[in-house]
């Protein structure tokens, strides 16, 4: 059996309405962990994506579905192969003021905003909770943060600046995957690019 992990959350959301067809257990709503596909080919498991190397290590795990920010923020070096879940953007996010007060960038993507050069006169504050509160109560001059719809910027008055980086669903693989279960998940999860790479 192939075992794959997907972030629990939104991700997992997105993921079991796109493949309803996967299993039956997808088409209700409930505080399952572990759901099993129709074919009985595969177990899939909510995981916390920071959590995933644990599980890659101890071979508990062969595939997971994650977003490219995690990837990269994370270095990881693991094969991946491009899926259809989501699409996102990484981005530079205002109150509309540009004034520049406090010279500091609050994110949950300080390795990948380091990485900037256009962003090396900041100073860049790992922040774990809600950004948006950072930059409405005047913690920082900007934020970076991930957008989809970009409702919640709207709903707290603030714009969206500049677009960092487009951020996408992956699958990644554990080490030494068997074609057959490559073959299976690829199958599964119907996709055509037969090249594994990184990022």
């Amino acid at each position: 059996m192939v075992s794959l992990g997907i972030r629990s959350g939104r991700i997992f959301e997105i993921f079991r309405k796109r493949f309803t067809f996967i299993s039956k257990d997808f088409k209700s709503i409930d505080r399952k962990m572990v759901y099993y596909s129709d074919n009985g080919l595969l177990k899939i498991l909510k995981i916390n994506d920071s959590d995933l190397c644990y599980y890659f290590n101890n071979m508990s795990l062969d595939f997971a579905i994650i977003g490219s920010d995690f990837y990269y923020e994370n270095n990881l070096k693991y094969r991946y192969l491009k899926v259809n879940v989501f699409k996102c953007r990484l981005s530079l996010i205002s109150t509309g003021s540009f004034n520049c007060n406090t010279n500091r960038i609050c994110t949950k993507y300080n390795n990948i905003i380091s990485s900037l050069y256009c962003f090396s006169r900041f100073s860049i504050q790992k922040i774990y909770g809600s950004l948006e509160v950072c930059l409405c109560i005047g913690l920082c001059d900007y934020i970076v943060d991930i957008v989809d719809s970009g409702e919640t910027l709207k709903a707290n008055n603030l714009k969206e600046v500049l677009t960092l980086k487009y951020i996408y669903s992956i699958l990644v693989m554990n080490t030494n995957i068997s074609k057959y279960k490559l073959n299976i998940i690829k199958s599964t999860l119907h996709i055509t690019s037969d090249k594994p790479s990184r990022l």
